[in-house]
């Protein structure tokens, strides 16, 4: 994923949920694995070549949470 992204030549903003990506991996859901969630978003933030027109933010949030949307409405105005 973060070699995808290190070639894109368009400006590029990743938020990362850190609570989970995805319904199923909520605590109590059947996919909750915090540890699996630390890999995936310690390894895309050590292979991302941050710059000026590509940025990584690690939102301490559920993607379902509303202050994740919140994140994205606020991120997506900068």
């Amino acid at each position: 994923m973060a070699d995808k992204l290190n070639r894109s030549t368009s400006p590029v903003t990743v938020l990362l949920p850190e609570k989970g990506v995805a319904a199923l991996d909520a605590p109590g859901q059947p996919f909750h694995d915090p540890a699996a969630d630390t890999a995936l978003f310690e390894t895309l933030s050590d292979r991302l070549n941050q710059t000026e027109q590509r940025n990584l933010f690690r939102i301490p949030h559920h993607i379902n949470d509303p202050e994740f949307a919140a994140a994205i409405v606020e991120h997506s105005s900068l």
